[in-house]
């Protein structure tokens, strides 16, 4: 098929993120529309819609597991997207409900009821909104409970993460190449500014060190230094500092968060640094230092952040099917439209609806209910639908985001009921579909290949965390919201069908900067090198010399470190020169409980056995590394070498 590039790829640098609008599918519980108002804050706010028998079932789309949902039709871009809500039997009564973007502001969503029964049907439609905060760990439902600083005038905050330069006595395997592309020493923790620190194991060994370098933009004639950190009960630890003052200190541990102040002389205004060196005896989880001008350390505060998951619920222009969203955390406002059925509004007080909003099917008087768990649904009930026997019903919504203001004049000038809608979801689902061109013999395909286009472009989930940051990621399902290294270069491939934009982006979420000391590469689970053969189809269809020369550093090291040759790698340290990779996952090849692999594991053969596996994927990842080399101009010696050598361990 055709395929399109845009030729600058400068936004790839530096990012691990998808290129998509701030609207699409990506929520980790039920399935709809969410928004992303700020990309590095980890907060996603949804809105699910779905139907139910009325006052009989409801049917809640968690997309963790099979919930009667299925994605139906999806554009690569996400401008639109539809999902089939299966009600009662295969195609015959069923609800179809499609999210169509108008701009980066607002979203049109459309409800097609069907009933083909022989019978009348009462219905109801439920639009559910919620606001979600960052996880603690990935694939997890526990939130994180972040603190923020606050600081007196002219102090200076420093991230433990945000080091120059951290040397360690023991270099662990995975000192090159960190779990989910966090930064080495990463930890993410309760009570922490940001939620995230420097520790796992840190300080434990004499010698341990970071650099701190940052930038003062006032000199102080006399200042006060400040760490934050924890060290377990009872524990102690001495801290040569230099750089900016020479000293040592001494931390005392109680298993909380606590402060060491210490007075420094004139800091001048410019590039400052700070060495932290241990003299070893007790890990040091470390939150982040703070230069403060002189008495000022009483008037640095740590201030737990309480999510709040409670908006404030505000009338729109018409009371009753309008409604405004004011949530405590978040500049900008939602709001709701709807109309053409009976209403009302409810609140559900519960971390999840799939056990108290069933529970409360039959509830018909009360607005407030009650479940487990903190959390807040703001949940609009439709009903009920009345429909005859093999007929339709369309209803239209709006969702959308601005200042208070903004989003009641865009309520104001939504009619739900204006014929220009049905046209509009005609022309962006024909075009959603448009790129799936076949010829005549394959038509009888096109159905199933329409739906497993839309589950490819839809499974994307925000937050992911990577690289100090949270991105949009295309995961191999939603119940793995995460990272996942060999799914994602065949998810790339399956992209690769649909928009050649995404599957760079795809490509470009798993490498990272030439030179990055603590990651190789992206990696998450078995650690097979399916990036390559993305790259390899990409380069094949687009003959791109840009996307060539901007891969080729980034690939090479990645395959440097599958290869052995690269920093705290241990794939190549069998006699035989067979690689190995026990030491970044248990999964050599992404099979699981594979009878041989089991057997490795429960005798201990980890140190004299390897499948064959990794070491024929690193000969193709050398062979597409050297004809890279070549098509640039440059010395292929090395990948002549990986070749010649691996491929003589296999052979033997």
């Amino acid at each position: 098929m055709q395929t399109r590039l845009a030729v600058n790829l400068d936004h790839l640098v530096n990012s691990h993120d998808i290129r998509l609008s701030a609207w699409g599918p990506y929520s980790k519980q039920y399935i709809g529309v969410s928004h992303i108002p700020e990309i590095a804050t980890g907060l996603r706010f949804d809105l699910s819609l779905f139907p139910g028998l009325y006052r009989r079932n409801v049917l809640i789309p968690n997309v963790r597991w099979d919930s009667g949902y299925h994605p139906w039709t999806a554009a690569p871009d996400l401008s639109y997207f539809s999902h089939r809500h299966d009600i009662s039997g295969k195609d015959q009564l069923y609800c179809d409900i499609a999210y169509f973007r108008l701009d980066e502001t607002a979203v049109v969503t459309r409800c097609s009821f069907v009933n083909n029964t022989v019978e009348r049907q009462n219905l109801a439609l439920h639009a559910a909104a919620w606001l979600n905060f960052p996880p603690r760990e990935t694939n997890s439902t526990e939130t994180l409970q972040m603190s923020r600083v606050e600081l007196p005038p002219g102090g200076i905050w420093v991230d433990a993460l945000n080091y120059h330069e951290l040397s360690t006595v023991h270099v662990e395997p995975q000192a090159n190449l960190t779990y989910d592309g966090h930064r080495r020493g990463e930890i993410r923790q309760h009570g922490f500014v940001n939620g995230v620190g420097l520790g796992q194991g840190f300080g434990q060994e004499a010698g341990d060190t970071v650099r701190y370098r940052f930038f003062v933009n006032q000199g102080l004639p006399e200042a006060s230094l400040l760490l934050r950190y924890r060290l377990k009960q009872g524990h102690t630890l001495r801290l040569k500092l230099s750089g900016m003052i020479e000293t040592t200190i001494e931390l005392t541990g109680d298993g909380t968060l606590g402060n060491y102040h210490l007075d420094l002389a004139h800091v001048p205004a410019g590039a400052a640094e700070l060495v932290v060196t241990s003299a070893g005896g007790a890990a040091l989880e470390l939150d982040g230092l703070a230069l403060l001008p002189a008495g000022a350390a009483a008037n640095i505060h740590f201030v737990p952040v309480t999510w709040n998951p409670r908006p404030d619920l505000l009338p729109g222009p018409c009371p009753t099917d309008t409604l405004i969203l004011k949530y405590e955390h978040l500049d900008n406002c939602y709001g709701l439209a709807w109309g053409g059925q009976p209403s009302v509004l409810r609140q559900f007080l519960s971390a999840e609806l799939d056990g108290v909003m069933r529970n409360y099917v039959h509830e018909h008087v009360a607005t407030t209910l009650t479940g487990a768990g903190n959390g807040h649904f703001t949940d609009v009930l439709m009903h009920p639908i009345a429909m005859q026997p093999h007929t339709e019903q369309s209803y239209y919504g709006l969702v959308c985001t601005g200042s208070q203001a903004e989003v009641y004049q865009q309520l104001t000038l939504f009619d739900p009921a204006a014929p220009e809608w049905e046209p509009l979801f005609e022309q962006a689902r024909q075009k959603a579909t448009d790129h799936l061109v076949c010829k005549p013999s394959g038509n009888g395909y096109r159905f199933s290949q329409e739906r497993m286009a839309a589950t490819v472009a839809t499974n994307i989930v925000y937050p992911v965390r990577t690289r100090g940051t949270w991105i949009r990621h295309y995961a191999p399902g939603r119940w793995w919201d995460s990272l996942y290294t060999w799914d994602s270069g065949f998810i790339g491939l399956g992209l690769l069908e649909l928009d050649t934009d995404r599957a760079i982006d795809n490509l470009n979420a798993y490498v990272t900067e030439p030179g990055t000391r603590d990651a190789a590469f992206i990696h998450h689970g078995s650690p097979v090198p399916t990036q390559f053969y993305l790259f390899h189809e990409l380069w094949n269809r687009t003959q791109s010399a840009e996307m060539l020369a901007y891969f080729y550093p980034r690939l090479q090291q990645y395959h440097r470190f599958m290869a052995g040759r690269l920093g705290s790698s241990t794939t190549r340290t069998l006699k035989s020169n067979l690689l190995k990779t026990w030491d970044y996952f248990y999964n050599s090849g992404g099979w699981d409980d594979y009878p041989p692999q089991v057997y490795v594991h429960r005798n201990q053969l980890e140190e004299r056995v390897t499948p064959v596996v990794t070491t024929a994927h690193v000969i193709r990842t050398a062979k597409f590394m050297r004809m890279a080399a070549q098509a640039l101009g440059l010395d292929t010696g090395e990948y002549d070498e990986d070749i010649d050598l691996l491929s003589e361990a296999l052979q033997r």
